[in-house]
């Protein structure tokens, strides 16, 4: 039933799809816990981006996927450092309430395919991935028909660890 409701929406005048990228900051909670433990520097946000794509059903619900690379991680101490970057496929579920005509707020929320690599001094690299939830809440401005601006933000929980990205991106809109 909720697929034949979804392809009951797809014959909707708002029906198309869209793609853009986004650039902005990543953060990780990092340097709290490093700092306890002793670290001397530290640097727990950097650039981040993403592109992505969808198909809104209607004016109210798309579903989009994206890559996104989250950028690089660091502490150190001690003549020790570690080093972490981050990057995740995601698939979410985005729901838009607009606000006028060319203005729209929207939340989303899913599930992401996650990639995280890491080194330390002295032991070597490893990496790590999982599957973990994604969410977000965002406004985007259509210029026209086919163009818009588009500034949100994103939440991973990689595996316990909150990773955010707050970034501003164009839209183009089929």
């Amino acid at each position: 039933a909720f697929a034949a409701a979804l392809l009951g929406f797809a014959s909707s005048a708002s029906a198309g799809g869209y793609m853009g990228a986004s650039i902005g900051e990543s953060s990780v909670d990092l340097c709290g816990a490093a700092k306890s433990v002793g670290a001397t520097s530290c640097d727990d946000s950097d650039t981040g981006y993403k592109i992505f794509g969808g198909y809104n059903f209607t004016d109210n619900l798309a579903l989009e996927g994206s890559y996104g690379d989250y950028g690089s991680f660091g502490a150190s101490a001690a003549g020790l450092s570690v080093d972490a970057d981050a990057t995740a496929f995601t698939i979410t579920g985005k729901g838009t309430l607009p606000v006028s005509d060319s203005f729209g707020l929207f939340a989303k929320v899913g599930f992401a395919r996650w990639d995280s690599k890491f080194s330390a001094t002295g032991f070597g690299s490893d990496s790590e991935s999982g599957t973990d939830p994604i969410y977000g809440i965002g406004g985007e401005y259509s210029f026209s028909d086919q163009f818009g601006l588009r500034g949100e933000w994103e939440r991973l929980d990689a595996d316990g660890e909150d990773v955010d990205l707050l970034s501003i991106g164009l839209v183009y809109t089929s």
